[in-house]
């Protein structure tokens, strides 16, 4: 590994060529032959942190600069807004290439700007998005998923699916989206990583009110606090050999979904009192009889092999 001596990094980006692109308040670098190529950001952009990056269909880059807005380079020069009239004057949260073309631009305020050829297409509350600011966007195999500070949603091109999770707030600061290749979605959050199995989200899918199942990993299983939630960005991304990568306060970490260990033994049981009725009794492996009419019944027990008791 080669140290490369960078300046201040607010956002990062890996263009369908596997170009690697960082950007800051003192311009956008890109890799190559392990050295940092600079180009200098619009004059009256220069100083402000880069908050999200993307390569349009014909090698344009679009760049969202926190302040300013969002600028389209191509073969050197910068545009405004991509000259694009029916684009909102102001910094795009997030942005990507949905894979056919499209480019999806998240703002604040439940606001998603489509941009199809030279087609702009606007959403917002009145198309049923309501999750708050979007501040994550992900796109693969057809779906699109647009999180935000308030939720988490299926775009499907012209209207909003919101998901509901069993657990409360589980899908609250939204910074990163994951759907990987054998239909899972891992979401990061103000909760944790959320790992959501193929399987629920097809329940949800064929019933919208269906509250998804889903896993959480957090501090518990060695996340270095919590995960970032405006910049630097993007919070979760996932790289060539299917590793799940996530942003925390305190450090950056991976998990590989195909090999999650787990332990598929259940934990011995030792119970240590029964008491029914406000009498105790002394638990016996050859069972035990209640009186009838027993109507309050209280277990102490302890699972001896447990790794995290606070699960």
């Amino acid at each position: 590994v080669e140290t490369i001596d960078a300046p201040p990094i607010t956002c990062a980006y890996r263009d369908p060529d596997g170009t690697l692109w960082f950007g800051g308040p003192k311009g956008l670098y890109r890799l190559q032959d392990n050295r940092l190529v600079t180009t200098a950001l619009p004059p009256e952009a220069r100083g402000m942190d880069v908050q999200a990056m993307v390569r349009d269909p014909h090698g344009a880059l679009w760049v969202s600069v926190v302040r300013r807005g969002v600028y389209r380079y191509a073969r050197g020069d910068w545009t405004a807004f991509g000259g694009n009239d029916a684009l909102p004057r102001e910094p795009a949260v997030t942005m990507i290439d949905d894979g056919s073309g499209r480019l999806l631009f998240g703002y604040t305020d439940n606001r998603l700007a489509v941009l199809e050829g030279e087609r702009t297409r606007l959403f917002s509350a009145a198309n049923g998005l309501r999750v708050g600011n979007v501040t994550a966007l992900n796109a693969r195999g057809g779906n699109v998923w647009v999180g935000g500070e308030l939720g988490l949603a299926r775009f499907d091109g012209t209207a909003f699916q919101t998901m509901r999770g069993a657990q409360a707030d589980v899908f609250t600061g939204i910074s990163g989206i994951i759907e990987t290749a054998v239909g899972e979605l891992w979401v990061s959050g103000s909760s944790g990583v959320a790992r959501i199995p193929r399987e629920e989200i097809h329940r949800w899918q064929e019933d919208a009110s269906h509250p998804v199942q889903q896993e959480i990993l957090n501090y518990h299983d060695g996340l270095p606090g919590v995960i970032q939630q405006l910049r630097p960005l993007p919070a979760a991304i996932e790289s060539s050999d299917g590793r799940l990568w996530f942003a925390a306060t305190n450090g950056v970490v991976w998990v590989d979904p195909a090999r999650i260990r787990r332990n598929p033994l259940p934990p011995p049981v030792a119970i240590w009192s029964v008491t029914a009725g406000g009498q105790s009794y002394t638990p016996s492996p050859n069972g035990l009889r209640l009186p009838v009419g027993t109507s309050q019944l209280q277990i102490q027990y302890t699972a001896a092999s447990l790794t995290v008791p606070e699960r």
